[in-house]
């Protein structure tokens, strides 16, 4: 039997909800019309079978939405880091809800030595020092990033060249969802932007998702380096950068005019 790869990086999605409303978020939270509720039980089913496939996961990136609100965010982070005790893992949060979390929560943290990754838009530039201190006083470990630009990346026309697009994308972001690896967390959530739009503006298939329950640790992986149908509506590259703002939830938010 061939050794079990170890998969460099995963994100997981655990709230599409999010505090904020971000013109042009990447993962579409602005759009979404029902948040739904966490499958933890799913999503423990998942985790283990991702064990029984990868020696390890080198960076697992939990995220939303907003993560923080997730009611399960304790449970979701003991029975990660169970499963995953070599992992770098961090939950990527915009801080807004950060300080009036419970102390139980930043005793997890350090328990189970996980770090935050704090995305701070100008909406909170104000409380940077406030935040960085009150971090600092419960000993966990953290990066904070300021935040200004956001950008579009969808070309309704889907006249990239898809293959060439995958092959130099730089925001390739291996994405777990209900059972399933996405190439990227824009093919995962791209149903968002769908259901929001019509299902027409965009169009996918199959390509780059991956039933990890079919597929072992060494076929995800070379599944995740082929391009789909969604590369060609993709730049994938930061084309249209644009200062953060709150969104207006126009689809113009998240398309770029194609050069011609």
């Amino acid at each position: 039997m061939s050794e079990k790869p170890a998969l460099g990086y995963l994100e997981i999605e655990i709230c599409k909800k999010c505090n904020l409303n971000c013109k042009g978020c990447s993962h579409f939270a602005p759009l979404v019309k029902d948040g739904g509720e966490f499958d933890f039980e799913g999503y423990k089913h998942d985790i283990m079978r991702l064990s029984d496939i990868f020696s390890n996961i080198n960076v697992i990136r939990l995220l939303g939405g907003e993560p923080l609100l997730n009611e399960n965010i304790l449970d979701i982070l003991k029975f990660t880091r169970n499963i995953f005790k070599k992992s770098d893992i961090k939950i990527a949060t915009n801080g807004v809800k950060l300080m009036g979390m419970s102390n139980e929560f930043f005793e997890c943290l350090v328990k189970e030595n996980v770090k935050l990754a704090i995305s701070l838009y100008p909406i909170l530039k104000d409380s940077k020092q406030k935040i960085i201190k009150f971090l600092e006083s419960k000993g966990v470990e953290y990066k904070l990033s300021e935040k200004k630009k956001f950008a579009a990346r969808l070309n309704l026309q889907g006249d990239f060249d898809g293959v060439k697009n995958a092959n130099k994308c730089k925001i390739m972001c291996p994405t777990l969802k209900d059972g399933r690896i996405y190439r990227c967390s824009i093919l995962a959530s791209i149903d968002k932007f769908q259901d929001y739009f019509g299902k027409s503006t965009v169009e996918c298939d199959d390509g780059a998702k991956v039933d990890i329950y079919r597929c072992d640790g060494a076929g995800i992986i070379k599944r995740l380096k082929e391009a789909n149908k969604l590369c060609s509506y993709c730049s994938g590259n930061n084309d249209f950068l644009f200062d953060w703002a709150l969104s207006e939830k126009k689809i113009e938010e998240w398309c770029i005019e194609r050069k011609k």
